[in-house]
């Protein structure tokens, strides 16, 4: 499903409202988590995850092995209502969340995936805004014996992970850009990470 050279508008009807009242969207990208902040950076994930899963080929088994032309496609779908400094760093930390999300989406059809008993069945039901194509491919993907492979593999290595998220449901970035403006300081990258893995109750 290649982009058009407009975008149809998505289904954010706040960020829509916006739009129309012409108002000026700001994000920023924070050093110390190299991630992206500012005042309207809840709108740019909400925006960029519609775009993700509107126009997101899935015939491949990973982000970084889609074709340049449709990483690049992205990014500038994603970036056309936002300001931002055009910097190696900003485009570093959007193109890292646009994989996060590519991912949160492949994650979530894996799980209605294994709603079915078999592949072939999966293949008859097709999620909305996925095309045949895709999903066909997709669920291929997921029968296979790489992916599987590469499942056990993951599910190893999360058990192994000894230190875990201590954020609860906000992300780290809205929880360090927060932490920012009550104390009016910056965090160095100790600090974040100690934000990120020490529990309040200790």
């Amino acid at each position: 499903m290649p982009l058009p050279k407009r975008r149809s508008r998505t289904r954010n009807i706040t960020l829509a409202c916006k739009r129309e009242d012409n108002e000026t969207l700001t994000i920023e990208v924070d050093p110390s988590i190299r991630r992206i902040v500012g005042k309207d950076f809840q709108y740019f994930i909400s925006e960029s995850g519609c775009i993700v899963r509107k126009f997101g080929r899935l015939n491949v088994d990973k982000w970084s092995h889609l074709q340049a032309k449709y990483r690049d496609n992205l990014y500038k779908t994603v970036t056309d209502d936002f300001q931002f400094e055009n910097n190696i760093a900003s485009k570093t930390a959007i193109n890292r969340q646009l994989n996060i999300l590519y991912r949160n989406h492949r994650y979530r059809l894996h799980k209605y995936f294994l709603t079915f008993e078999t592949k072939e069945e999966a293949i008859q039901h097709v999620p909305e805004g996925v095309s045949i194509k895709d999903w066909t491919w997709i669920c291929n993907y997921f029968g296979s014996e790489e992916f599987k492979k590469i499942s056990d593999r993951n599910k190893v290595n999360r058990a192994k992970n000894e230190t875990h998220t201590t954020v609860g449901t906000k992300s780290l970035a809205r929880v360090v850009e927060e932490k920012k403006k009550k104390e009016g300081v910056e965090l160095s990258e100790i600090e974040v990470f100690e934000i990120s893995r020490t529990s309040k109750k200790t």
